[in-house]
């Protein structure tokens, strides 16, 4: 139990529409429910940065992860990023499928992964990524990019060190045939170890997106061009499901426009009215598709603001991540018309530094099996920024000792409250 939510009423109709499932309209497999769990970095592959073709396998942490999000009656499980390339990281941790370093442990660990996600009927989706220009410069100083913008420098606390940024090397015809090769190699080791989809990561400034931005893309050749308004997004969408794509999730936001600052974002009054970042942005692109299943994700906090999201056409699915955090069977509590709302986290919104991280140790928590932090509680929040500042520490005294601390910090709550079993 949490202590405070964002509502207490429940509704049965919304509860049942929620719980429907959707049939995907080109591969027919079935979602046991509208809802799906949108991607969070979990940080819980293995690192090695003398020799890359170590890293990227899956922990038994991850397994776990997965396996008790596989319990919550999502629809799809959308996984954290598995990147492409060894070289090419949003940061260490990240899971890594990668054709010249294959080895029979890579494979059962993704295996088993797939099957966690699964364990209650689940599709499980991997997202592949390649994160271009957003590759740390400690990673790989040499980042390949649709053109040459160097992405900003920051100062990241949710992995607590600073993130420097090297400038891109536009990608040639043969450096863009190759990383499609790169694509099709991980696609095609996502079905032989048991994942139902994938997602092509097109968001977030990763590589696809820039391709699509015109801050990004200045090429003035075969693949320049940029996609600026919503008009051109719907008509994207309209050739993906020309290419019989099953799904996309609409969702929006870069590096950059972030800032990851703590004053420069913040939802206007009429966004939080309806919960949906994004809704005015999938109003214009949702009804132009008639078989590929839009999926909208961010700002969802409550079932009433999901179904009437979905009764206004904008969307026929829901994509959570953060509440998923907090509240690990929130899907199933609504499905089953036990809860109605999300956990009432008592953090500044626009502090989305500091929710990412919080959102990283409730991660690490459920991996380990140990309850997780209610972070509706004052207290707990309170607990949660002291341990982060001496977790902070002790992670810089590490750096300075070479020693590269990875992953999300482990806090236990105070009291049992949420517990997660």
């Amino acid at each position: 139990m949490v202590l405070e939510r964002h509502g207490h009423e429940t509704n049965l109709d919304n509860s049942r529409l929620l719980g429907e499932s959707i049939q995907m309209p080109f591969s027919r497999r079935i979602t046991k429910s509208r809802f799906l769990k949108a991607v969070m970095s979990e940080y819980m592959a293995s690192w090695d940065k003398d020799n890359p073709s170590k890293s990227g396998i899956p922990s038994d942490r991850l397994v776990r992860l997965y396996e008790k999000w596989g319990q919550a009656e999502y629809g799809m499980i959308v996984t954290g990023n598995v990147m492409i390339h060894p070289e090419q990281l949003e940061a260490p941790g990240n899971a890594i499928l990668y054709a010249p370093n294959e080895t029979p442990e890579r494979m059962e660990q993704f295996r088993r992964m797939s099957a966690a996600g699964k364990v209650g009927g689940s599709l499980m989706i991997m997202q592949i990524s390649h994160p271009s220009r957003q590759v740390p410069v400690f990673i790989n100083p040499n980042p390949l990019g649709a053109s040459d913008v160097k992405l900003i420098d920051q100062v990241m606390l949710v992995d607590l060190m600073d993130r420097i940024y090297g400038k891109p090397t536009p990608l040639d015809k043969a450096g863009i045939l190759e990383i499609v090769d790169q694509y099709s190699y991980a696609t095609e080791t996502a079905y032989r170890t048991g994942f139902d989809g994938i997602q092509l990561h097109g968001a977030h400034g990763y590589l696809i997106a820039q391709f699509l931005s015109r801050t990004t893309n200045n090429r003035t050749g075969e693949y320049g061009g940029s996609i600026k308004h919503p008009e051109e997004v719907a008509e994207l969408c309209e050739e993906l499901e020309a290419l019989k794509i099953d799904f996309v999730e609409l969702s929006g936001g870069t590096y950059e426009e972030l800032g990851w600052k703590h004053d420069e974002w913040a939802p206007r009054e009429s966004t939080k009215k309806r919960e949906a970042f994004f809704a005015a942005f999938a109003k214009g692109i949702s009804p132009r598709l008639t078989k590929t299943v839009p999926y909208l994700t961010g700002g969802f906090r409550s079932a009433a603001g999901m179904v009437d999201t979905i009764k206004s056409g904008m969307c026929w699915g829901i994509g959570i991540a953060r509440p998923g955090d907090s509240d690990r069977m929130l899907p199933s509590e609504i499905v089953q018309g036990r809860v109605s709302e999300a956990t009432d986290v008592k953090l500044p919104p626009e502090d989305i530094i500091t929710t990412i991280l919080a959102t990283g140790v409730q991660m690490e928590s459920m991996a380990r099996g140990i309850p997780v932090l209610d972070l509706s509680d004052p207290k707990e929040v309170i607990r949660f920024k002291d341990a982060a500042q001496i977790n902070h520490k002790k992670k810089f005294f590490k750096l300075l000792q070479g020693i590269m601390d990875i992953g999300y910090f482990v806090l236990e709550p105070s009291i049992a409250g949420n517990n997660d079993d």
